[in-house]
C-alpha cells in the first residue's frame, strides 16, 4: 500500500505542473517610443565652437551624448519633459533652470552654456519620433580693458552687480539677481592695460549694473565704481552674440578713482584706442 501511494503522487505531479503552465497569462508588452534627438547649434555665436558632447535629461534619467544625435527608448507612453544642455563650469542645471554656482566674492570661472527644453506628449501609438533640439545660447562673454597710463597698479579685482544668477532654460527669463567677481590681469612691462573676461547669463532688467574695482598701488588701495547699465543694455540682443568687449580709460589718482568713456571694442585685439594719458 505504501508503495502504491508514493507512485500515485509522483505520477500526479507532472499533470499538476502541466496544468499550471497552461494557465499562465501572456506577458503584457507596453508600447514604447524611440525618440531620435537632433541638436541644432546654428544659434551659437561665431566665437563659440560646436560642443563635442552634451547631456540629455528625460524625467529622472540623464544621458551623456557625443555628437549631434542620439536615440532614446522611452519607458512608457507617458508625457515627458526633455532638457538638453552643455555641461558648463560654474553652472548647475536643476529641472529647467540653470544657476550660477560660483562662490560669491571669488573670481568666477563660467563655461559656455547652451540648452533646449522640449515636451514629449501624445506618444500613445507612436513607435518612433524625431525631435529637433534648437540649442539656445544662455551665456554671453564679457571682456573689460582698462588703460591706466603711467600709474603703478600691482593688482586689480572687480565685481559686477545685478547680473542674472538663475535663468529659465525654456523661456530665457531671469529668475534671480546676483553679482560676479573677476580678476584683472597684471600687464607685462611696457603694457598699460588691465584686462578681465567673464561669462554671464545676462543683466537684470530695471536695475543698475555697477562695476566695482579694487586696485592695489604702492600708495595704498584705490576703489573705483563705474555704472555700466547703458553699456550692457544690449548684451544679448546684438546680431552676433559674440563676446562683448568694453574699453575705457582709468583715472586712479591718490586714493580715489573713476572710469571714463566706456566704448565697445569691435573686432581685433581687446585693446581699445588709447587716449592721452597724464
Amino acid at each position: 500500500m505504501k508503495t502504491f501511494l508514493r507512485t500515485g503522487v509522483l505520477l500526479a505531479l507532472p499533470l499538476l505542473i502541466g496544468a499550471c503552465a497552461d494557465e499562465l497569462p501572456e506577458p503584457i508588452r507596453r508600447e514604447r517610443t524611440e525618440v531620435r534627438f537632433m541638436a541644432d547649434w546654428s544659434d551659437l555665436a561665431s566665437d563659440i565652437p560646436v560642443p563635442e558632447a552634451w547631456r540629455l535629461r528625460i524625467g529622472n534619467d540623464s544621458y551623456p551624448v557625443e555628437g549631434n544625435t542620439t536615440g532614446i527608448t522611452l519607458l512608457s507612453a507617458s508625457d515627458y519633459t526633455a532638457v538638453a544642455y552643455t555641461e558648463a563650469e560654474g553652472i548647475s542645471v536643476s529641472g529647467t533652470n540653470a544657476v550660477l554656482t560660483a562662490r560669491s566674492g571669488a573670481a568666477a570661472t563660467v563655461g559656455h552654456l547652451s540648452a533646449a527644453v522640449v515636451d514629449l506628449t501624445g506618444l500613445q501609438g507612436k513607435r518612433s519620433l524625431d525631435m529637433p533640439l534648437r540649442m539656445q545660447q544662455r551665456t554671453f562673454g564679457l571682456n573689460f580693458v582698462l588703460n591706466f597710463g603711467k600709474r603703478n597698479i600691482t593688482a586689480a579685482t572687480g565685481t559686477l552687480s545685478n547680473v542674472a544668477s538663475c535663468v529659465d532654460l525654456r523661456t530665457g527669463k531671469f529668475l534671480s539677481a546676483g553679482e560676479i567677481a573677476m580678476d584683472f590681469s597684471i600687464p607685462d612691462a611696457g603694457e598699460r592695460s588691465l584686462t578681465a573676461s567673464v561669462r554671464i547669463f545676462g543683466v537684470m532688467p530695471e536695475s543698475s549694473q555697477v562695476l566695482s574695482l579694487e586696485l592695489s598701488t604702492p600708495d595704498g588701495p584705490v576703489v573705483v565704481e563705474s555704472d555700466l547699465t547703458e553699456a550692457l543694455a544690449d548684451l544679448a540682443s546684438r546680431d552676433d552674440n559674440t563676446a562683448l568687449t568694453l574699453g575705457a580709460d582709468l583715472d586712479a589718482e591718490d586714493l580715489f578713482g573713476s572710469v571714463s568713456d566706456w566704448t565697445v571694442v569691435e573686432g581685433g585685439p581687446i585693446v581699445p584706442e588709447k587716449k592721452n594719458q597724464q
